[in-house]
């Protein structure tokens, strides 16, 4: 995606939090994309591609759910697809998997079992 294209679907996203949602998952690029955290809500820009009938290396599946507070509490299963599934990557490739998806996301920290965590928060 171009700069233009990512910064109009940052802002995009971020109208929706603006507009009281809790939790903001995009699709369609078809392919993975970071997460980042405003005003303390996820936004998830892209998990990826489910099935296509092309080998997908990359791809991400999101638990989330709701703490005491009501707050999305999120953790991401790495996976691949390939012939028209989608499974779980071995876990002996989730660490570098993690590396990239902190390397595309904004301000994350992700643990060993996916657990996403933001990082500083944003200003608004």
């Amino acid at each position: 995606l171009s700069i233009r294209r990512q910064r109009q679907m940052c802002i995009r996203d971020r109208q929706y939090i603006d507009a009281g949602a809790d939790l903001v998952v995009g699709s369609h690029p078809h392919v993975l994309q970071g997460i980042e955290y405003y005003k303390g809500k996820p936004i998830l820009y892209s998990l990826g591609n489910f099935v296509f009938g092309s080998v997908i290396p990359q791809t991400m599946m999101v638990r989330v759910e709701l703490d005491e507070a009501n707050q999305a509490v999120l953790s991401v299963v790495p996976a691949t697809s390939s012939a028209g599934y989608t499974r779980q990557m071995d876990v002996s490739k989730w660490p570098e998997f993690f590396e990239e998806l902190k390397a595309l996301s904004f301000d994350i920290t992700v643990d060993g079992d996916g657990a996403i965590h933001p990082g500083t928060p944003q200003s608004p």
